[in-house]
């Protein structure tokens, strides 16, 4: 029986062919794939789709729920950054939340932003180290 990671790794690759990358299903799955390699602690492999993530979602038209998700990948791009002891990367990824926040007219992308940036400041700033569920 294949491992979780190895049938989203075989889902992305067809994702890709099929649909593209930029996809929105198939920037799920690069974000799921994310999750993965997070909680098996590949942390290098779990930036690179997050990476890829934010690129992706950066260039999409800025509803409240293209926000709220550039935020949330922001923010779990950051939790990553931080596992792998890269606190300033960390801290970039916490200030462009900041800045999508600042450029979204949204109550949601408010709420979600305050929810993101207070756990955020309690391991950045406090320098507190965050479970392994702190990524949504």
């Amino acid at each position: 029986m294949e491992q979780p990671i190895e049938l989203y790794q075989r889902s992305l690759v067809f994702k890709e062919k099929t649909i593209g990358p930029k996809h929105p299903d198939t920037i799920a799955c690069y974000a799921l794939l994310g999750h993965l390699y997070f909680k098996s602690r590949q942390y290098n492999a779990a930036v690179a789709m997050f990476n890829r993530v934010v690129a992706y979602q950066t260039g999409l038209p800025g509803d409240a729920t293209t926000t709220t998700n550039l935020m949330t990948s922001l923010g779990n791009l950051a939790m990553v950054l931080h596992k792998l002891g890269d606190d300033k990367g960390a801290l970039r990824c916490v200030e462009d939340a900041i800045a999508v926040r600042a450029g979204s007219g949204s109550r949601r992308a408010w709420a979600e932003g305050d929810m993101w940036l207070g756990r955020l400041e309690g391991v950045l700033v406090r320098g507190g180290r965050k479970s392994e569920t702190g990524l949504q």
